[in-house]
């Protein structure tokens, strides 16, 4: 039994022997599959790649805060191999260039499933690749610029977009806040025009003017009065004093002659002192009368007065009340102009910027087919099946010549074993 796996088992100058009695029909097998891939890639169309790439970044705006981290920025990225993939795109792209009519005829189902368009995230990077496979080299390149052209214009369709829907959400607001503040300045403006509070105002205060002056003249004009009386007062003091000795005289004989002298003297300083009274009283009465015409002027100024702050008044009140509506209703809608200009900046914030690196070149060769190893893979796919099958033959013919010795001697072993069988 032993022997038998020995003789059985196939080594090398076994298999060399079986090869070379065949070698023939190995080569030229071989030589068949390499014509026939090399007949099946020349009748093939060439066809030729055009690319270009696409720099995905983050918007210059964008805090520090608002950023992503690197890992989860990349694993985003990853999503605009099919964003830019889209339908849409494919079917612009065959208008453009009218690939739905004959020859090509193209569809984007069978633009997709041949394969004209590759994106692929180049690892570790945030560079899209773009390939555009096409038998024309110079289309293939006016494809692929094209391409990226329409896949910028999208992305930036898409901002706008975005930043058009977050204004939308607060745009109602702004404009109630702006008709708010618009009514405000209306009411405020027509009740300055119609109170006429300005022109109170300035009767306000030229009657307060006029009421300090009146009491500025009341003032001077009473102290001068005082002292006119006070004058008045003096003299006839004195008038009194000197009209003494002649009264005294005529109600009984003077005890001295020089007495009577004196009063001779002193009539002319009476009769001068009398008339300074007489005058001074003149004066009197007529600053008294001009006291009492300033008193009444003073006391019609106050009443005026007080009759134009009963009136400034209420209107004052009401003015403060429409401007402080006025200066609310102008904060809200500064805040809500803020919140409308910040809405468009944190959309343009969280937005990812598609930037060409190079445009496309015209390709000069064919990536397929690849002729010279087509050719050499199907050699040597013919050589390896032809040389397995030589061997598995081998192996088979070997196999049924043993089984052909031992099948006499496997006979005589069966019978001899019944016979056993039959004793037992």
């Amino acid at each position: 039994m032993g022997e038998t796996r020995k003789d059985d088992i196939l080594t090398f100058p076994k298999a060399w022997v079986a090869l070379s009695s065949r070698k023939g029909l190995v080569l030229v097998i071989s030589g068949l599959c390499g014509l026939s891939a090399l007949i099946f890639s020349l009748s093939q169309p060439k066809i030729y790649q055009a690319k270009t790439y696409l720099l995905v970044s983050e918007s210059k705006i964008a805090d520090a805060d608002a950023r992503a981290p690197n890992y989860v920025y990349y694993e985003l990225l990853r999503s605009y191999e099919t964003l830019i993939q889209n339908d849409y795109l494919v079917q612009e792209m065959i208008h453009a260039f009218g690939l739905q009519n004959p020859p090509h005829s193209l569809t984007v189902d069978r633009f997709r499933r041949d394969g004209y368009l590759t994106v692929s995230l180049s690892k570790n990077t945030r560079l899209l690749e773009i390939a555009v496979e096409f038998p024309d080299p110079g289309l293939a390149m006016q494809m692929a610029n094209h391409f990226v052209e329409s896949v910028v214009k999208f992305n930036e369709a898409m901002t706008r977009g975005d930043s058009q829907r977050a204004r939308s959400a607060i745009q109602a607001e702004l404009e109630q806040a702006t008709l708010q503040e618009r009514n405000a300045s209306h009411d405020l403006t027509e009740f300055v025009r119609e109170s006429r509070l300005q022109e109170r105002r300035e009767e306000f205060w030229t009657v307060s003017e006029e009421k300090a002056r009146v009491e500025n003249e009341l003032s001077v004009l009473i102290v001068s009065l005082s002292k006119q009386m006070a004058r008045k007062s003096t003299l006839e003091s004195v008038a009194e004093r000197l009209a003494g000795p002649r009264l005294s005289g005529g109600q009984g004989q003077s005890p001295a002659g020089p007495r009577q002298e004196d009063g001779v003297a002193s009539r002319p300083l009476r009769a001068a002192i009398e008339r300074d009274v007489i005058e001074l009283e003149s004066e009197i009465r007529a600053a008294q009368a001009g006291v009492r015409t300033l008193k009444e002027r003073h006391e019609s100024l106050e009443g005026r007065l007080r009759v134009l702050q009963r009136e400034i008044g209420p209107k004052e009140a009401t003015l403060r009340r429409l401007d402080e509506l006025y200066q609310q209703a102008s904060e809200n809608r500064a805040a809500q102009e803020k919140r409308y200009r910040e809405a468009a900046i944190n959309a343009l914030a969280r937005s990812t910027v598609l930037k060409p690196v190079a445009p496309a070149i015209q390709p000069e060769r064919p990536v397929r087919p690849r002729v010279l190893l087509n050719t050499l893979l199907a050699s040597l796919s013919g050589l390896l099946l032809t040389t397995l099958g030589t061997l598995i033959a081998h192996r088979l013919a070997a196999v049924s010549q043993r089984t052909e010795e031992i099948a006499p001697r496997s006979e005589d072993n069966l019978h001899e074993l019944k016979r056993n069988l039959r004793g037992l």
